[in-house]
């Protein structure tokens, strides 16, 4: 985010922030979610189904305000938690090299 911007101009880019992987991220769907390899660090994640989607979702490139609402419409969940579990995931995904941001 850039410093200097207004409140609501940093929310409304917040919420169309894209990711994807990182390039050398290996990623393998599982009967229960997928496993996840950064091949440069050797670290391996496993992730259950509905984390499995939104970094599907995240590396097709929809926006996280748009990958929310497809977690909205395809789990009973509302937008506080679908929200509060995508930013999870995100920070996460940064700290441990997974996510990086999407270029525009």
């Amino acid at each position: 985010m850039h410093r200097g911007m207004a409140p609501r101009a940093q929310a409304k880019e917040r919420l169309t922030m894209r990711f994807c992987l990182q390039s050398d991220i290996s990623f393998s769907e599982t009967d229960y979610g997928s496993v996840i390899l950064n091949t440069r660090t050797g670290r391996y994640f496993q992730l259950n189904a509905v984390a499995t989607r939104m970094l599907q979702l995240l590396n097709e490139g929809l926006s996280r305000d748009e990958v929310v609402d497809a977690l909205i419409e395809s789990y009973d969940v509302d937008r506080e938690r679908a929200s509060s579990d995508l930013t999870a995931l995100i920070q996460q995904g940064l700290a441990a090299d997974i996510l990086k941001k999407r270029e525009p």
